[in-house]
Parts: C-alpha cells; sequence; structure tokens
C-alpha cells in the first residue's frame, strides 16, 4: 500500500536528514524478530506512516494516553519483556523529559535496547501545528530550543554507548553498530526542523473544534 509520504524522501540524501530516511534504514536492519516503540509527537507520526514491518516483528505507539515520555521506559519494558531487539524512535523534547531512564538500562547491561532522538530543536509538532493553524509570524511561542543539545554526550555521561549523525550516509552504520553493542545505545540524529509529518488529519480535527478550514495539504 502506499505511503502517507513522498517515496522520494525514503532514500533522501539531504541535510539535515529526513526522518523517513531514517526508518528506511532502520527498515532494512531491523532484526526478524525487532520491535519498535514510537514516542509520541512527531516521531509516532512518521513511524505510522513510514516504518513497515513483517511478523514476528513488533510496533508499538502509545496512542491511549499519548503520554510524552513514557516510550521510553516503555521500550525498557518491552526489551526485556519480550527478549527481542527494540528501538525506541523518539523526539529530543521527549528525551529530555525522561531520558534519564537510560540510566537503569546501563546499570542493568540490557543489550539490544537503541534509542534513536529525532533532534529537531525542539516540540517539533506544536511549532509546526501552530504554525499551520495560525499563519507563519503567529507570535506564539511554540516550543523551539535556542539551546542546542548534544544528546550523544548525555547517553556517554550515562554510561551508555552513543554516536551523533549528520548526514544520512552514516545511518546504515549507526544502526548497525547500535544494534550489535553490548549494551544499551542511543543515535542522535540532525534531523530537518521544518520537514512536516504526516498531520493534516490532526490539524483538520483542530480546526473543525475551531469552525475553521484546513488549508490545501503540503504538497511532496
Amino acid at each position: 500500500s502506499p505511503r502517507v509520504s513522498c517515496e522520494a524522501s525514503f532514500s533522501s540524501a539531504a541535510s539535515p536528514i529526513l526522518p523517513e530516511r531514517i526508518l528506511s534504514e532502520l527498515q532494512r536492519l531491523l532484526p526478524t524478530d525487532g520491535c519498535v516503540v514510537a514516542e509520541i509527537g512527531t516521531s509516532c507520526l512518521f513511524v505510522a506512516h513510514g516504518l513497515r514491518i513483517n511478523p514476528p516483528q513488533r510496533c508499538y505507539i502509545p496512542m491511549g494516553w499519548s503520554c510524552m515520555g513514557h516510550p521510553l521506559a516503555a521500550a525498557l519494558g518491552v526489551r526485556l519483556g519480550s527478549g527481542a531487539p527494540t528501538v525506541c524512535v523518539t523526539g529530543d523534547a521527549a528525551f529530555l523529559s525522561k531520558g534519564l531512564e537510560l540510566h537503569a538500562a546501563a546499570e542493568a547491561k540490557v543489550r539490544g535496547l537503541v534509542v534513536i532522538v529525532l533532534s529537531n530543536s525542539g516540540h517539533g509538532l506544536v511549532r509546526l501545528g501552530t504554525e499551520k493553524l495560525l499563519g507563519k509570524g503567529h507570535g506564539v511561542e511554540a516550543g523551539h530550543f535556542s539551546v542546542h543539545v548534544d544528546h550523544a554526550a548525555i547517553a556517554r555521561a550515562l554510561g551508555v554507548g552513543a554516536s551523533r549523525v549528520e548526514r544520512a550516509e552514516q545511518l546504515a552504520g549507526a544502526i548497525a553498530e547500535a544494534l550489535a553493542a553490548d549494551g544499551p545505545f542511543l543515535i542522535d540524529v540532525e534531523v530537518d526542523p521544518n520537514h512536516e509529518p504526516p498531520m493534516d488529519d490532526r490539524i483538520q480535527g483542530l480546526r473543525n473544534a475551531t469552525g475553521a478550514e484546513l488549508g490545501r495539504p503540503s504538497a511532496c
């Protein structure tokens, strides 16, 4: 079945990196029994629309309560409960809220636990969604980070292996290294902060609540 995102995004060599390219490499390298846990925000939208898995592979997206930061701890539970290699795809804002859970994984020397941080300098879904609702120059503070965070350095300080990826051609090697590591591993990926996730349905719902109409869907 066709994906929502543009097919060209999955092979894009653009810098900053497009999230679809990350998912393309993850899909190719995910072990046959691997699990993926998606964070709330842009992460879950990109994963839901861009990652294809084949049973017994599993994908978990916590849509019930949609608590930001929960999937970081949930990924550890999935890894220990299933015994299968587990990858958590998270945003940088969520990682900064609950990322110290990695210390527990480091203490227990949990192998096969990988965290991929989509680093877009803040609350990307809030920022992009606010702009779609209110237009450019809306004047509302929407969660953009003015301080650039080195998530790989945080992981290393917790005793976790880590790498930083700034070019698409580095992704495959970084994911392979992470899956083969002797303990938990974090990959900090610099992604395009202006690349919209598939969220027109979400914006339509918000506009319906205010009696407004959604503009034309974003073009590829």
